[in-house]
């Protein structure tokens, strides 16, 4: 037999439901509704739940979705795992407060791109830990730490296709936009079922007390034109009406193809009686309510059924879910990111670890520069020698350095001017010169390796044509430079023409056909 218990807290309240799966079905073991003091357990009340939530039960817990920064986002992955690693990060461009301060989670929304489109929701790390250490004074460590809105998630069926989910609470009222079982936007009314009760209360001169038991037991009455009574629950309706209007408009102007089918009410807000009809008035949309018991046996009566349904929904939600009986396309853990270290302890961690990290920043900006500089110098070196051994492929220059490489290079190169130089009267220089002249940029060629040896200069290179090679041929025939020029190579390939140019240095110039 499997057992879960959902809690539930908010801030004037707290709400326990366990319930266990013994095979023949979900069974409602027992359920608690307590009020808070100021955010905080009473004496009587850590006894009462001590003994409400059983020992042994794996735990979740739910934190108000209006302490959570939720955004969409794209991100370029579609593994799961790799999307976890960077959802911090992404989150940081949202966050009004440093990321270490916040927990984050998320969960997928579709396919987009070669992507996902996802939900990040991130959590103050201290208001978290808040709710944990309350938890603590029962003997209670939560295993999963949901949103209150997700946990109603398990109470809906996905085949309702896309609709709009309206929790009213005790404070504040939730607006979901879900679809195929996903939350897509969220709006927040300030506004529940309190501020009725306390309306009423000031416009009949009556106690709280009062006050909630006429709105249980008399509920709305529904003019013709809409108009409710009693008049003081108006301006709370209103508000709560616009804010479902404006969630509802501005996922339509989201084109996402699909449309808002109904509104399904949850929450203790939405058991007030005639609700229903009065929003299906005023926004012209079907509305039901949920019914968190569906489903599930119990051993109550028709009083405590009424006294769970709508407040009990969260709860029974999250217990729901840790019994895995009722498979939701959301599960957010936002305790798998809080790492519990006590607030002194993490303070002098964190001063550690900064000196540790500017220590290794500046061992690292050495090591850096000095291996940049290895690798400028290593690269030049290489160039060097790919170089040398491109221009003078028959030489072989053995492990001498780039420095002796260099000095017999420029002796070579004296040499060869002036060899050169006695067969043809030419300098090297002149001889370059003049083959920079023959081959203007207006006949289209592009020399892509020149070599110098004792009586021959090699030219390769690219052109359009084998007419402009005919041209080239002739450039450097009328140079007066070259005794002989000779064309060794010329082919085609991908509409490009290859050629050689054999070029011998001397004033007398004949130019020798293809092949010859």
């Amino acid at each position: 037999m499997r057992r879960t218990v959902g809690i539930d807290i908010s801030g004037s309240s707290i709400k326990v439901a366990e319930l266990n799966n013994s095979g023949k079905g979900v069974e409602l073991v027992s359920f608690f509704n307590g009020r808070l003091k100021e955010g905080q357990f009473s004496e009587e009340l850590v006894d009462v739940l001590r003994e409400k939530i059983g020992r042994g039960a794996k735990t979740i817990l739910a934190i108000p979705a209006t302490f959570a920064i939720l955004r969409s986002t794209v991100v370029p992955f579609t593994d799961v795992r790799k999307i976890r690693e960077i959802s911090r990060f992404e989150a940081e461009q949202y966050l009004p407060f440093p990321a270490e301060e916040v927990v984050v989670d998320f969960y997928v929304i579709k396919p987009e791109g070669e992507g996902k489109r996802i939900m990040l929701v991130a959590v103050r790390r201290e208001f978290i830990e808040k709710h944990i250490s309350l938890l603590k004074k029962l003997g209670v460590e939560p295993e999963v730490i949901d949103l209150d809105s997700m946990g109603l998630l398990n109470l809906v069926d996905e085949e309702r296709g896309t609709f709009a989910l309206v929790d009213i609470g005790s404070d504040t009222t939730l607006i979901s936009i879900v679809s195929g079982g996903v939350p897509l936007l969220l709006g927040v009314v300030p506004k529940g079922g309190n501020n009725l009760t306390e309306a009423l209360a000031t416009a009949e001169e009556m106690s709280r007390d009062e006050a909630e038991k006429k709105k249980t037991e008399q509920g709305l009455t529904i003019a013709e034109n809409m108009e409710v009574e009693p008049g003081a629950f108006r301006e709370t309706l209103a508000s709560i009406v616009n804010e479902i209007s404006y969630t509802i408009n501005a996922f339509s102007l989201q084109g996402s193809g699909s449309e808002i089918g109904k509104i399904v009410l949850s929450g203790g807000g939405a058991g007030l009686k005639n609700l229903p009809e009065f929003l299906k008035g005023k926004l012209g949309m079907d509305v039901e309510q949920i019914d968190g018991l569906r489903g599930i046996s119990h051993n109550l009566d028709e009083n405590s059924v009424s006294g769970i349904r709508g407040c009990g929904d969260v709860a029974i939600g999250l217990a729901l879910r840790g019994l895995e009986c009722r498979k939701t396309e959301v599960a957010l853990n936002l305790r798998k990111g809080l790492v519990e270290t006590p607030v002194g302890r993490r303070s002098f961690i964190q001063q550690v670890s900064l000196i540790s990290v500017i220590v290794l920043l500046c061992f690292s900006i050495v090591f850096i520069r000095f291996h940049r500089r290895w690798a400028y110098l290593s690269n030049v070196e290489g160039q060097i020698q790919k170089t040398v051994a491109e221009t003078f492929p028959g030489e072989r220059f053995g492990e001498r350095s780039s420095l002796e490489i260099i000095s017999i290079l420029r002796r070579r190169v004296g040499e060869s001017g002036k060899r050169y130089s006695d067969q043809g009267g030419f300098s090297t220089l002149e001889l370059l010169r003049a083959l920079s002249l023959s081959i203007p940029s207006s006949i289209g060629v592009e020399v892509t390796d020149m070599r110098l040896n004792e009586d021959l200069i090699q030219l390769e290179g690219e052109t359009n044509s084998f007419e402009t090679v005919e041209k080239l041929l002739k450039q450097l025939s009328s140079s007066g430079y070259f005794r002989e020029v000779r064309v060794n190579k010329a082919d085609s390939l991908h509409g490009k023409v290859r050629f050689r140019l054999n070029i011998y240095p001397g004033k007398v110039t004949r130019v020798k056909a293809w092949g010859s």
